[in-house]
């Protein structure tokens, strides 16, 4: 994945809210079952998460692409994105 080899990385969804997007994006990187009986197991593998250089736009459903094309202009210049 880019972000784990440092590219920043600009991610969204038109579908799917930040939220739910970001719990599946945490099973995906931790590659197996997420320990939600243990909090400080969780929070390590949430820290580690963090740590990557993830950006995310704030739309869901029906977007004006011109909001659309401007954010991810601003996150290329405000926070380095190379990836979308």
């Amino acid at each position: 994945d880019f972000a784990e080899q440092g590219v920043g990385t600009l991610w969204g969804s038109f579908e799917i809210k930040n939220v739910r997007l970001m719990q599946k994006m945490l099973q995906q990187f931790h590659r197996k079952q997420l320990p939600i009986d243990s909090k400080d197991g969780l929070n390590k593998i949430c820290d580690k998460l963090e740590a990557l250089p993830f950006t995310f736009t704030n739309f869901h459903g029906s977007t004006d692409v011109d909001e659309v094309i401007d954010a991810m202009q601003y996150a290329v210049t405000a926070n380095n994105v190379k990836h979308v």
